[in-house]
């Protein structure tokens, strides 16, 4: 179902705060970066606890270092200026967490990053795939629904796991080499554990490869079900997040991590 205009404006509202004036008195391509910008923060804000930061947030309000806010906002920015124009180029999503991580490369040597910590593929992708999601939801995603991929947390590591038909592609693809998918501990790929995030590698810490093979597999089991991915991944987040409230694992405003 297409969006109508009201519809778009009270979602703008909801998610972001924001009046917007009717789509027929702003210019397309204003709009267009305002959306945009605005899913990159709002995805930003998903990741940002993670990002290893040589000075958290907290030491940095008690230093008030100005090179190194204007350092951390440059690098922002910078994601920023990428990820606007890969998306708005409809680029495939593993070329545009690739940027990112090169991009973030780049600031290792001006000390934005703590050195012994690394800016992984996991929070690449989920700034990345967040991004486009929040596109999706606002109808405004210049990719396929086919073509997208879903953002990894704990939850859908929770779900691909509970999940048996791709758990059984999971353990085909990870059988050679399993330290890939767990954190560091011989897997039972017949158990139903409680929480199976607790046992595989954390969505922040995924190599390239541990995420590809999840996507393929989660694709594959789509196609065979005839679900889109994005799709599939909206049910069984929220499914996993009504579970684990209903388990007291979790309160309301919590987010996986």
């Amino acid at each position: 179902m297409e969006l109508s205009e009201e519809m778009k404006r009270f979602l703008v509202y909801s998610v972001f705060g924001d009046v917007l004036e009717s789509r027929d008195k702003l210019e397309e391509k204003e709009y267009n970066e305002y959306l945009v910008k605005k899913c990159i923060k709002l995805a930003y804000l998903d990741l940002c606890r993670v990002i290893p930061y040589r000075i958290s947030s907290s030491e940095l309000e008690k230093k008030n270092n100005k090179d190194y806010i204007y350092l951390k906002e440059r690098f922002y920015f910078d994601v920023e200026k990428l990820l606007f124009s890969e998306i708005n180029n409809a680029s495939c999503p593993v070329l545009i967490i690739n940027k990112v991580v090169k991009k973030a490369k780049e600031y290792y040597s001006q000390e934005l990053f703590d050195l012994k910590l690394e800016f992984t593929y996991g929070m690449a992708q989920k700034w990345v795939n967040m991004t486009l999601k929040y596109l999706w939801l606002f109808g405004e995603c210049p990719l396929n629904d086919d073509d997208l991929d879903v953002p990894i947390d704990s939850y859908i590591l929770d779900m691909v796991w509970e999940t048996k038909n791709i758990r059984g592609r999971l353990e085909k693809r990870f059988k050679a080499n399993s330290k890939l998918f767990s954190k560091g501990k011989k897997l039972d790929w017949k158990k139903d554990y409680k929480r199976p995030s607790d046992s595989i590698v954390k969505w922040s810490l995924m190599e390239k490869k541990t995420y590809l093979y999840i996507q393929e597999a989660i694709k594959e089991y789509c196609n065979d079900n005839n679900l889109s991915p994005m799709k599939w991944e909206n049910d069984a987040w929220i499914k996993r997040v009504v579970l684990c409230q209903e388990k007291d694992q979790i309160k309301m405003r919590d987010f996986a991590c």
